[in-house]
């Protein structure tokens, strides 16, 4: 649970994308590794890593309370970004 007054951190989406290639693309390189080398949370890379595995876009979550007209709180798009390894 957050204390008061305590500030949450937020992250580009740029450098998760780098964060996480970079996990995929070094295999000698460990989950606990990465997220000392970044001063991140090891749970919070893993998930990051999953959604990038899983839904191919970053990790973006919306904030706040869904809107009675069910449109989208943020109506930005996101493109899938690809690993490199599709033909």
């Amino acid at each position: 649970m957050a204390s008061k007054g305590q500030k949450f951190r937020t992250h580009p989406v740029d450098f998760k994308v780098s964060v996480v290639k970079e996990y995929l693309n070094d295999s000698t390189l460990s989950l606990a590794a990465l997220a000392r080398k970044y001063d991140l949370n090891t749970g919070l890379l893993w998930q990051w890593i999953h959604q990038f595995k899983t839904t191919g876009i970053p990790v973006t979550r919306q904030s706040g309370r869904p809107r009675k007209d069910g449109k989208p709180i943020n109506t930005a798009s996101h493109d899938t970004i690809s690993m490199g390894n599709e033909k």
